[in-house]
C-alpha cells in the first residue's frame, strides 16, 4: 500500500514539473516573472491572474476593463457606482470633506461679520459727526440769521421762535444763530446776553445752549456749562443785582414785574436742587436759576420747565 502511494505522489510531481517546464514566456525563452522552480503545488488561478492575462496577452488596459465591467452590469440591471460615490465610501473621505466645508464656512462667516462691523462703525461715525453734541438732547434745531448781534436782537428772535414753536409736550427747539453766514459761538451769545455780568463769570462759561422748551407751557431756557464751578457760583450771586434787568428782555412777565418791583431773589428747592427765584406779586415764579450739577447751570422763567430740563439731562446721562 505504501509503495502505491509513493508511486502516485511521484507521478503527480512529474506532471507538475512537466507543466512548469512548458509555462514559459511565449515572447522569449525567459520564464515568467514570479516563476518558482519545482513548486510543491501549482498556485490556484485568481482574479489577479485573470487581470494580468487580459493586460499582457489581450493588450487591454485597466480603464477598458473597468468600462466593460460597467457596461456588463448595466446590461444585467446590476447597481453601478460612480467614482465620486466610491470615493465617498472610502474611510475618512466624507469626514475630510465636512471638515473642509466647515473651515470654509467659518472663514466666510468671519469675513461677513467683519464687513458688517466695519460698515456699522463707519455709519455710527458718520451719524455722530452730523449730530451736534449739546448739553441736553433736543427734538428740533433751527438756525436763525441775525443782521445785528446784540441782546435786543437775540431777545426779539428768540421770542419770535417761542411764539411760533408748535410741538408736542416735552419737545425742545435748539436755536443756533449766525451773522453774515458765520455761526455765532454759544459762549459769544452768553457774553452778549449777560450785559452786566462780571468778567470772571463770562470767562468761565465754556459752552452753552439756548432754545425753547414746550411743556405744559412754552418757555425760553439757557443751559450753561461752567469751567470753574466756584467762580461761576460766586459770579451768579454777584450778577443778581442786574440779572433780573438783563433777563427781562427775554421774559416779558419779569420785565412787567420789574417796572414797579425790585429784583429780589430767594432760595428754594426743586427736585432736591437748590435754586434762586424771583416771584411776582401773585406768588408765581417769573425767573429761576440753579445748578443741576457742578457742570450744568440752567436759567429759565418756570419751575416746571426747570424740572423738565433736569429730567431730560438725567436721562441723557443714564443713556451714556
Amino acid at each position: 500500500m505504501s509503495s502505491s502511494s509513493s508511486d502516485n505522489t511521484n507521478s503527480l510531481q512529474s506532471v507538475v514539473d512537466g507543466i512548469q517546464k512548458q509555462d514559459v514566456n511565449p515572447f522569449g525563452s525567459e520564464p515568467h516573472k514570479g516563476y518558482v522552480p519545482n513548486p510543491e503545488l501549482k498556485s490556484l488561478r485568481t482574479f489577479q491572474g485573470d487581470m494580468q492575462e487580459h493586460i499582457e496577452v489581450k493588450k487591454e488596459t485597466v480603464a477598458t476593463i473597468a468600462i466593460a465591467e460597467q457596461k456588463k452590469k448595466i446590461e444585467h440591471n446590476e447597481p453601478t457606482y460612480t467614482e465620486p460615490e466610491v470615493r465617498a465610501k472610502k474611510p475618512g473621505g466624507g469626514g475630510s470633506l465636512f471638515v473642509i466645508f466647515g473651515i470654509l464656512a467659518l472663514i466666510v462667516g468671519g469675513v461677513i461679520l467683519g464687513a458688517m462691523y466695519f460698515l456699522q462703525t463707519e455709519t455710527d461715525t458718520t451719524l455722530g459727526s452730523s449730530v451736534e453734541k449739546t448739553l441736553i438732547s433736543y427734538t428740533d434745531k433751527k438756525e436763525v440769521a441775525l443782521s445785528t448781534l446784540n441782546a435786543q436782537a437775540l431777545a426779539t428772535s428768540l421770542l419770535q421762535e417761542k411764539a411760533t414753536y408748535q410741538a408736542a409736550a416735552n419737545s425742545v427747539l435748539y436755536t443756533k444763530f449766525s451773522q453774515g453766514g458765520t455761526v455765532i459761538l454759544n459762549t459769544t451769545l452768553f457774553q452778549t446776553i449777560a450785559i452786566n455780568a462780571g468778567d470772571a463769570l463770562k470767562r468761565n462759561i465754556e459752552d452753552g445752549m439756548v432754545g425753547v422748551y414746550s411743556f405744559d407751557t412754552t418757555e425760553l431756557f439757557f443751559v450753561l456749562k461752567p469751567d470753574d464751578f466756584g467762580i461761576v457760583y460766586s459770579g451768579m450771586l454777584d450778577w443778581e443785582s442786574a440779572l433780573g434787568s438783563d433777563m427781562s428782555l427775554f421774559f416779558p412777565l419779569l420785565q412787567k414785574h420789574l417796572e414797579s418791583n425790585p429784583s429780589v431773589f430767594t432760595d428754594e428747592t426743586y427736585k432736591n436742587k437748590d435754586v434762586r427765584v424771583i416771584r411776582n406779586e401773585n406768588g408765581a415764579i417769573i425767573l429761576l436759576y440753579g445748578f443741576i450739577d457742578k457742570d450744568t447751570l440752567v436759567i429759565t422763567a418756570n419751575e416746571r420747565v426747570f424740572e423738565a430740563i433736569l429730567n431730560r439731562y438725567l436721562q441723557s446721562k443714564l443713556s451714556h
